[in-house]
């Protein structure tokens, strides 16, 4: 059948899915990372000001001025107050940042309605990224379409340095793919019916990777061509 969408409610374990997916505040974070950027920031501030304050110094001992005579007797505590406020906006801006991706990421995953979409497999071809060895499968539909799906089993297996075609993920000829409303995220992946033939993987060219669940607008018959790694070709000298 044609592919087919809708938009629907969650189900229980999507919605399980989603609260391991999304991620979540580290408690305690800003009164631990916060202060270590904090400080950090502090301290590179300071750095600088040393610097500044070194060059004054010597600028104005050749200069024979009479403004250096003080100088280090209020420039490092007002360097210290000022490099502590400027590591603490600095860190504060950093975090509004932080929190602010967060709450888009939320905002993503929230609600009860996830977007759904069934496709009808014909043909299947594997690549495997140089790395870990982690496999990557282009799925073609059965109306022309193809679709990108990691195997994030064999992407583990590669990690631990243990065999990537190990991996127990084998794609069948149905498969529903359940993304948030607005299409960012894959949430869960439903197959069903026959496994289909996997042709051995070919090596995976990483400036052109493909994403999870993306609908890839390459022609099948030239999938090989765009993602797969072109063979170096090796030197021959010329016969002298």
């Amino acid at each position: 059948m044609p592919t087919a969408e809708s938009t629907r409610h969650i189900t229980a374990d999507e919605r399980a899915a989603v609260s391991k997916l999304m991620p979540e505040a580290v408690p305690g974070w800003m009164d631990r990372d916060l202060l270590s950027y904090t400080g950090g920031m502090a301290m590179a501030l300071f750095t600088l000001f040393l610097i500044a304050s070194g060059i004054i110094t010597v600028a104005g001992h050749l200069l024979d001025s009479p403004v250096t005579s003080s100088w280090m007797d209020w420039a490092i505590p007002y360097g210290l107050v000022g490099s502590l406020v400027g590591g603490i906006g600095l860190a504060a801006h950093a975090k509004v940042r932080e929190m602010r991706g967060i709450a888009r990421v939320r905002q993503s995953f929230g609600g009860d309605q996830v977007h759904a979409t069934t496709f009808d497999i014909v043909a299947v071809k594997r690549y495997r990224e140089p790395e870990h060895g982690g496999l990557v499968y282009l799925l073609l539909t059965d109306d022309g379409q193809v679709l990108s799906v990691f195997d994030d089993e064999s992407q583990n297996l590669g990690v631990d340095g243990k065999n990537p075609p190990d991996s127990l993920f084998r794609p069948k000829v149905r498969l529903e793919l359940v993304e948030t409303l607005d299409r960012s995220h894959v949430i869960n992946r439903t197959w069903s019916g026959a496994e289909l033939p996997v042709p051995d993987a070919l090596p995976l060219n990483l400036t052109r990777w493909p994403e999870d669940g993306e609908i890839v607008n390459v022609a099948w018959e030239d999938c090989d061509r765009h993602f797969g790694e072109r063979p170096r070709r090796k030197r021959t000298r010329k016969a002298s």
